[in-house]
């Protein structure tokens, strides 16, 4: 919503028909054997160059070529693998084809090369990583990994990554080379370097020490460190095994195992571990200030304050060094008002007032799910370009750091599952989260569908955006295309219309919702960019001849075109539109008449320049009028003075509340009781 869609600009529509030209070949390849590969040292060479290399499809000076840097696309989905591993048979390289998920199977590579580039993690661009691995008899093939499987792909010291693979998708590159593509994070698995289900020629051989407790700890400090804290985990796993009866053993090789469960960013588990440490008299002081960080982090805000309690009468000394620190300033930023979400009549769930609600209140303030913002810099000058073949639809900004982000945080806190899991995915047959041991088995396209359905293009700063732009040029007039973008899990259950009755704005990362006046259990409704819709405008636009909307729009034309000129011939624009409202049949108290309200507050803001003080009162009367507010000028017996009254509230869109301070000015000058109240 608000994303900025080029699906129809000429150059990427190009780029779009090549991807489904791509895909097209590729299934024609399908049931095709793997040829063995060459070498590992000439696999690798290839590797790195086709990363780099020009598609055959453009030429170096096209500029499509340029596009493609910046190109990141959507392959066509499937589901994630949800059968147990010991379910699986083993399979070779040999046994695969291509263009087909060889169920009830796994292959088990050794990763022979990856890249070591340090700006991987932080390129946007490069959502997912290529890498060579082959099996144990040197069959060697092409891995692309995508959504940061990479940060699974630790190495232990002195030793080369061991992948396992369930369920493997084999398909052509671009090139046409098969490769693997690896797109559910949990279809990715790191056995133990020293288990069974390592091949002996890459199994990492258990000297006899290892067998007790400090000799497996001493085992385990050899072979883990900071940059595979993974394979850390599962020694102290088997610590904590091999710690037995004895109970403050085994605690504390819980807390050693926590603090790599944090540093590979399972906070679920790290949690779990920690509360059974919290009551422990020696242990608790730094459990409990781990739980605070991890709290945070998870947003289990009331959890996080009492924990901050316990830490207060255990630790007073150090809390003080940590708000001193600014480690607790980040509180509970996201505040709910009057609404709640329900299910609607025909359109899903929805967002409800709980009570009545007065002009202005205010509804929620948000902080996002996940937040993307794009700052230009040498590595990423231009933001990314989303592709979805399969539904044919192509993005510029930040969605697809968005995407990787959420992937990467739902499998890491399968906790956060639960904020967007009943979000509007279409018509998407998806699977059910589940446990699949070490991670939860995520089905990745469905967090795409959520994402593509559900995020919000946004300004870094509404405020920003509408004091930078005169109002002709304001964004309510034109649909708004934004590169940075947000998931906002409860603004998300909102449903569109362009006759809404609630306004949105955004602070960074914040989305704070005001309502105009509505009664107890009414709908929610914004206006998304982009939707058609049932609602009275889209009616109205529908309903509308073609060649009335064609006048329309020839009118509009031509007072853009008045506004060009140094300064407006103001009789001629004034005629334009009368013509223009011409075009409309409904009441503007039915059916706003949003193309009239900019071009009445320009009149408006014209009139004021040359001090016409009646003019800027009819226009502005006028320009309200045509959101579809109703007021009325009346006598007031008791003070016999008269009275704004608003008898309708209509559409509240950015430049509304500079419409009724120009209407205040201006009735300052010829009815100054009524300033104050339009001012109100």
């Amino acid at each position: 919503m608000d994303v900025h869609d080029v699906s129809t600009g000429p150059e990427y529509v190009k780029v779009l028909r090549i991807q489904q030209e791509d895909l097209r070949k590729a299934k024609d390849r399908r049931g095709q054997p793997i040829p063995r590969q060459p070498s590992v040292e000439r696999l690798e060479g290839f590797s790195k160059a086709s990363t780099c290399a020009p598609c055959k499809t453009y030429s170096a000076r096209d500029p499509i070529h340029s596009l493609r840097k910046r190109t990141v696309i959507i392959p066509k989905a499937y589901p994630t693998s949800t059968i147990p591993l010991a379910e699986l048979r083993k399979v070779l390289l040999a046994d695969l084809t291509l263009e087909r998920h060889h169920r009830g199977s796994y292959v088990v590579l050794i990763v022979a090369s990856l890249p070591d580039d340090p700006t991987l993690e932080k390129d946007s661009h490069k959502s997912a990583i290529r890498a060579v691995g082959c099996d144990e008899t040197d069959n060697a093939i092409i891995l692309n990994l995508r959504y940061r499987v990479n940060r699974f792909l630790q190495r232990p010291a002195g030793r080369r990554v061991v992948l396992l693979i369930k369920e493997p998708y084999i398909t052509a590159a671009e090139n046409g080379a098969p490769e693997i593509r690896v797109d559910h994070i949990s279809d990715a698995l790191l056995p133990p370097p020293y288990g069974e289900l390592v091949p002996p020629c890459w199994r990492l051989p258990i000297p006899e020490e290892a067998q007790t407790f400090s000799g497996w700890k001493n085992f385990t400090e050899t072979i883990c460190g900071p940059t595979a804290p993974f394979y850390a985990i599962q020694m102290w796993s088997k610590l904590v095994d091999l710690a037995g009866e004895n109970a403050d053993l085994k605690a504390n090789c819980k807390f050693g195992r926590a603090g790599m469960l944090m540093s590979n960013g399972q906070f679920d588990a790290a949690l779990c571990d920690l509360e059974d440490l919290s009551s422990l008299p020696e242990l608790a002081p730094r459990a409990l200030t781990w739980m605070s960080i991890l709290l945070q982090e998870l947003r289990r805000f009331r959890e996080f304050h009492d924990t901050v309690t316990k830490i207060a009468t255990l630790l007073p000394e150090k809390l003080q060094a940590r708000v001193e620190d600014g480690k607790y300033i980040q509180t509970c930023a996201t505040h709910v008002g009057p609404v709640s979400v329900r299910t609607a009549p025909s359109s899903g769930r929805g967002l409800f007032t709980n009570k009545s609600v007065k002009a202005g209140d205010l509804l929620f303030c948000e902080k996002a799910f996940v937040y993307a913002c794009h700052t230009p810099a040498k590595s990423t000058p231009q933001p990314s370009i989303l592709v979805n073949p399969e539904h044919g639809i192509v993005t510029i900004g930040t969605q697809p750091y968005l995407n990787s982000s959420i992937a990467e945080t739902v499998t890491m806190s399968s906790c956060h599952w639960s904020k967007i899991r009943d979000l509007h995915h279409g018509n998407y047959d998806h699977i059910q989260m589940a446990n699949g041991g070490v991670h939860p088995v995520v089905d990745i396209f469905l967090i795409e569908r959520i994402i593509a359905l559900n995020c919000f293009g946004c300004p870094k700063s509404s405020y920003h955006v509408y004091k930078s732009l005169p109002p002709k040029h304001r964004p309510e007039e034109t649909d708004a295309n934004y590169e940075d973008c947000g998931l906002w899990s409860l603004a998300a259950t909102i449903n569109h219309s362009c006759d809404s009755n609630a306004h949105r704005a955004f602070i960074g990362d914040m989305m704070i919702s005001p309502m105009t006046p509505v009664s107890l259990n009414k709908q929610m409704d914004l206006k998304h960019w982009g939707f058609k819709y049932t609602c009275v405008i889209c009616q109205d636009a529908l309903n509308t001849p073609a060649g009335m909307s064609e006048k329309r729009k020839g009118q509009g034309i031509s007072f853009q075109r008045l506004l060009s000129e140094p300064k407006i011939n103001l009789a001629q624009a004034e005629s334009i539109i009368a013509q223009l409202r011409g075009t409309y049949t409904s009441p503007a108290a039915e059916a706003p008449r949003l193309s009239l309200w900019s071009q009445y507050l320009t009149l408006a803001n014209a009139h004021e320049a040359e001090k016409n003080h009646e003019k800027v009162i009819e226009f502005s009367l006028k320009a309200l009028e045509s959101l579809g507010y109703i007021i009325n000028v009346e006598d007031n017996r008791d003070s016999k003075q008269e009275t704004l009254v608003m008898t309708k509230w209509g559409l509240v869109v950015d430049s509304v509340v500079s419409c009724w301070m120009t209407l205040s000015r201006a009735y300052k000058h010829l009815r100054s009781n009524l300033a104050d109240q339009a001012k109100q």
